[in-house]
């Protein structure tokens, strides 16, 4: 499953997360053998997702035909153990539901062109001043 979030994350349009040596995301799957559960956790890195990011979302409800994208939702419950505790100590009632829990905030220093060029809003890309190059310019070129 960790490598069908990843790829579904990859793919989102307009790369708004890039792969490769400079970060984007790391999908990790972590399976507690003691209550049948999965921890997926999602990490973002890198220059392309730095600022405000929305948290990801649990669908559960399946919608069918008419629903763009159709999706056939996810099992709700994931814990049946009464008063059991995770290993951090965190009590877990009967019935724990689905949840996405954000470990680190985000800094939320989203710049425009990091604060390095000029966007030109109608295709979407940066001209960078002087020094400095890439989608962002973030990339420094020449001391000034």
């Amino acid at each position: 499953i960790a490598n069908d979030v990843d790829a579904a994350l990859q793919n989102l349009p307009n790369r708004v997360i890039s792969g490769g040596p400079d970060g984007g995301v790391k999908v990790t799957a972590l399976s507690i053998s003691w209550s049948a559960s999965l921890i997926i956790q999602v990490t973002f890195t890198g220059t392309s997702v730095h600022g405000r990011q929305n948290l990801l979302e649990v669908n559960v409800n399946s919608c069918g035909s008419g629903c763009t994208p159709m999706l056939d939702g996810l099992e709700y419950v994931l814990v049946s153990a009464v008063n059991a505790t995770d290993p951090t100590g965190t009590k877990l009632a009967q019935g724990t539901k689905s949840s996405v829990k954000e470990t680190t905030p985000a800094d939320y220093n989203s710049f425009e062109c990091g604060r390095r060029g000029k966007c030109d809003f109608d295709t979407g890309v940066c001209a960078c001043f002087e020094g400095y190059t890439g989608e962002a310019c973030t990339t420094l070129t020449a001391l000034i």
